[in-house]
């Protein structure tokens, strides 16, 4: 009697968690725009310009954001951002976040801006509701460098 009541709730527990949805997928994450906000003597800060895109078939509400913004492999600058919002599902918003930076990293910067392309790569992580599941995200792209920006840098 004791093993059937065991079977019994293991079915019955396992008939539960099959109703349950499954595990969201992190949203796409993109950028959109880059611009200088502030300039200090030790302290940079920028503004982004995100596009989320939620790839689920169900809203995501999201409730903070943790990120960094790499160029050629080198951590340029990080933010974290509290701002509330809900991706539709299969749908996307434009998402304004803050981005600082200190002075050695954006030199550095500068310094690379002699070649002919930089890599980018911006990390982080979506927080989901009142619950303590975070969606990482990793995007990498490229930006070209025109001769006239090249020339102009130096």
């Amino acid at each position: 009697m004791p093993r059937l009541i065991v079977y019994a709730s293991c079915l019955l527990l396992f008939v539960a968690c099959a109703g349950l949805p499954g595990a969201a997928r992190p949203p796409h994450i993109s950028l959109v725009d880059f611009q200088l906000a502030e300039a200090g003597l030790f302290e940079q800060r920028y503004v982004l310009l995100l596009r989320l895109q939620n790839p689920n078939p169900r809203d995501l509400g999201i409730r903070g954001m943790d990120y960094s913004l790499a160029f050629n492999g080198a951590e340029f600058a990080r933010g974290v951002s509290d701002r509330k919002l809900v991706l539709p599902a299969y749908g996307e918003a434009m998402v304004p976040v803050e981005l600082i930076s200190n002075l050695s990293a954006a030199l550095r910067i500068l310094t690379e801006l002699r070649g002919e392309s930089i890599s980018y790569e911006l990390t982080g992580g979506v927080t989901l509701g009142n619950s303590r599941t975070r969606l990482p995200f990793d995007y990498r792209g490229e930006l070209a460098l025109e001769p006239e920006a090249q020339e102009q840098a130096l």
